[in-house]
């Protein structure tokens, strides 16, 4: 039998490692609480004796009410290929399921080292600028780590306390910055469900940078629109932060009406990313740089380049960084097998506003009457560039 090496460096044949289906879609599952005995690969021993300092194995999801936590066997290669670090769509196959409690143990949580952070308002090119940046940059892309999510739905139940809060916080942000290489830092680009967490990071760490990308108004609720998917998407994310948006900003009530469609929902959740990213320029300026969808696609070379220099990053040797990004810009930044230009992006966005104008209007009254003069015309503060 030929020997067909697995692509996450691990020495075994793909078989053997992260190609091994024998279960149901993981290669293994093992407890690792003290209590119970299990027989692990060598490479799952290697991963487990240095978690510390190297991210092989990826805290997929913490149940930070049931203390455990799973563990899944990632790469650098694997990091590169997950367009989202959750569930249903990392391409790591084995997981490990461990005890919080133990996970604390083999962690320092002082040991969070530096990482710069994306946050957006989705369909804003943030996956792109990933991309572009893990294409052209040493550095180690993390795209929606479910686990942040994770620590913000725990914040919101009966059993949370600000000293758990912040000692998970710790914890989590440890394991997410752990490195490969000492000068390839760490590029996380959170969820955009984490917005609401920005301030609480900005807080509890003073050396990372942060870039927001956003779109306006009616590119926002035209990427809400563009199918039935998208509209259950966007019902998602306003019912999550329709309590959170009237206890965090009691000073931008809502309008008293039920939402009649998707726009307006859009129009709620839009103008909830938008206070929390003012609030947090207000607090933080010189750790935000903002960028609108828009400004990249007209200069999407120097929006790469000034980004990188941003988050301090190093080019990677021999790269010609306008082929990578023309190459990038005519592919769909999620599934980069797919055809997908910014020409055509436009033209879609024009057809669902089009085809919608009544709505889009509607949503935009509902922003207006919301955000009054906060309204960003202009677009947010301390454009990237």
């Amino acid at each position: 039998m030929s020997h067909n090496p697995c692509p996450c460096e691990s020495g075994f044949d793909y078989s053997q490692c992260c190609g091994d289906t024998r279960t149901t879609g993981l290669k293994q599952v093992a407890d690792l609480r003290d209590d119970v005995s299990v027989k692990l690969t060598k490479e799952l021993s290697v991963s487990i004796d240095i978690i510390e300092k190297n991210p092989d194995l990826f805290p997929v999801n913490i149940d930070f009410s049931s203390h455990l936590v799973e563990l899944v066997k990632m790469s650098a290669f694997w990091f590169s290929e997950s367009t989202f670090l959750d569930k249903n769509r990392i391409q790591g196959h084995c997981t490990l399921v461990s005890d919080l409690d133990w996970l604390r143990q083999k962690i320092k949580a002082s040991n969070w080292q530096y990482s710069p952070f994306i946050f957006h308002s989705a369909f804003c090119g943030s996956t792109l600028m990933s991309r572009a940046l893990d294409l052209c940059y040493g550095c180690l892309p993390l795209r929606e780590p479910d686990s942040l999510g994770s620590l913000l739905r725990y914040t919101y139940t009966a059993t949370h306390t600000p000293k758990k809060e912040k000692d998970y916080l710790l914890l989590l942000m440890t394991l997410l910055s752990r490195r490969y290489d000492a000068k390839e830092p760490v590029v996380i680009k959170s969820n955009d469900y984490t917005n609401a967490y920005l301030t609480t990071l900005l807080a509890e760490n003073s050396d990372f940078p942060v870039l927001i990308m956003y779109t306006n108004l009616d590119e926002f609720v035209a990427g809400c629109l563009k199918d039935d998917a998208r509209k259950q998407w966007i019902n998602e994310r306003y019912q999550f932060c329709y309590s959170i948006f009237t206890q965090q900003f009691p000073d931008y009530p809502l309008p008293a009406l039920i939402m009649r469609n998707s726009a307006e929902q859009a129009a709620v959740y839009w103008c909830f990313n938008m206070l929390l990213f003012l609030e947090s320029i207000e607090k933080y300026p010189t750790r935000i740089k903002t960028l609108e969808f828009s400004q990249m696609l007209s200069h999407p070379i120097e929006a790469v380049e000034v980004c990188g220099n941003w988050f301090s990053l190093n080019k990677r040797d021999g790269i010609h960084l306008p082929a990578e990004i023309n190459w990038l810009l005519g592919v769909h930044a999620k599934d980069t097998l797919y055809a997908y230009s910014p020409e055509q992006r436009t033209e879609d966005i024009h057809q669902i506003l089009s085809d919608n104008q009544v709505d889009l209007q509607q949503a935009k009254e509902v922003a207006k009457s919301i955000l009054k003069n906060k309204y960003p015309q202009q677009g947010l503060p301390n454009s990237l560039f």
